[in-house]
């Protein structure tokens, strides 16, 4: 009876003491982390080095017989980065968040608060050359017309591509056509070649095949962005738009973002198509305008190259948003990520861009309104569509 008053004695004391430290390091906003590398059996020394507030150590991992698996198990202050070390490469966790250091180099690191828990958990950990050159989109679309059933936006999404267009509504009013066959028509076209292509070709590429494909008529503004291992290349003609994301200093902050392309104020740059017999004869009013519209001669879009990280979170919009939506406010939806999902973010998004289209409150469409002395109150009625893309 001695000995099981006193086992049960010992173990008291354990769950005091464990208790005890657990108290005392979330009050200095520690969290538990339970870090674990699957590589079989193949015993090799695994080290896990921690960087925080100039403190630098690197920590032996354990090999655990029953999961076949390194770990380490220990408490973390928010924003500590780190790396796993092997024998003979560096590993990134991919369960993590991912941000440049001060010396520029890919690690983890520990967010604020804590929405991680590992228990037990065999994770198969990637090479850092791999994650940082086979990067992929995870990406999620919303949109809403402005008549139902006549949305002249449109889009695509792959793993590697992601493209919006934004069919001129102006068209109706001259010729009694819609656009929205020859936007989603063109974007369709653009989803057929990225995802047949076998050699990488450039997104300006992409779009000229796919206008010389396209049998409807119409005119449109585009964007379409690519990755290629760790280069993200747009191509942008009009005022569509992308904003990118990335996590520094502790938040989401907005490293870079197109331009508008614009003959002058809201009259964009566009890719059009002289219609078809077909659109010819169902057009519903005569026209304003003398002839026909007339095919482009040539694609003048805006080419970019941007370096991106796992964890960078693109926006894509049409002026929908653009012109209904501050940049700040959008920043801020994106700074709920990861505990709003991506498709929370869209939704939020395209919600508030909606809800401003209808209201009176301030918006960048009125704000350019005003530099052009031309009266105006509110947001701007139009078709709406976002995507949310986050690279991983």
């Amino acid at each position: 009876m001695s000995e099981l008053y006193l086992l049960k004695a010992i173990r008291s004391i354990q769950n005091f003491m464990y208790y005890a430290h657990a108290k005392s390091n979330r009050k200095k906003q520690k969290s538990l982390h339970r870090i674990s590398v699957n590589k079989g059996c193949t015993l090799f020394p695994y080290l896990l080095c921690l960087s925080h507030e100039d403190r630098y150590e690197e920590l032996q991992m354990i090999y655990s017989l029953s999961h076949h698996e390194y770990f380490i198990e220990l408490w973390l202050h928010p924003e500590t980065e780190f790396i796993i070390k092997s024998k003979d490469s560096t590993l990134l966790h991919p369960e993590y968040p991912t941000k440049l250091n001060t010396s520029k180099e890919l690690v983890n690191f520990i967010e604020s608060p804590t929405l991680k828990h590992f228990n037990m958990i065999c994770t198969i950990i990637t090479p850092l050359n791999h994650q940082k050159f086979n990067l992929e989109f995870t990406s999620n679309c919303k949109t809403i017309p402005k008549i139902p059933e006549q949305n002249e936006d449109a889009y695509f999404l792959t793993s590697k591509t992601i493209g919006i267009a934004d069919g001129v509504g102006g068209i109706f009013y001259d010729f009694g056509i819609s656009s929205k066959d020859f936007s989603h028509e063109l974007m369709q076209k653009c989803k057929s070649i990225v995802s047949e292509e076998k050699d990488v070709i450039s997104c300006k590429e992409v779009i000229k095949k796919a206008y010389n494909s396209v049998s409807n008529g119409g005119s449109s503004t585009y964007l379409l962005a690519s990755l290629k291992k760790n280069r993200l290349y747009v191509s942008n003609l009009g005022d569509c738009g992308l904003l990118l994301f990335r996590y520094s200093d502790g938040s989401r902050k907005l490293v870079f973002q197109t331009s508008a392309k614009q003959y002058n104020f809201n009259t964009p740059f566009q890719i059009s198509k002289e219609f078809n017999k077909k659109q010819l004869c169902s057009r519903s009013v005569s026209y304003s305008m003398s002839g026909n519209l007339m095919n482009s001669k040539d694609i003048d879009s805006d080419e970019y190259c941007i370096t991106v990280y796992p964890g960078d979170i693109l926006v894509v919009g049409t002026d929908g948003v653009l012109d209904n939506v501050y940049t700040e406010e959008i920043q801020k939806i994106v700074k709920l990520f990861p505990k709003a999902s991506v498709e929370d973010l869209s939704n939020k998004i395209l919600f508030l861009a909606k809800k401003r289209s209808q209201g009176k409150e301030n918006t960048p469409f009125q704000d350019r309104m005003k530099e052009a002395n031309q009266p105006w109150v509110g947001g701007k009625p139009d078709d709406i569509t976002v995507i949310v893309s986050v690279v991983r």
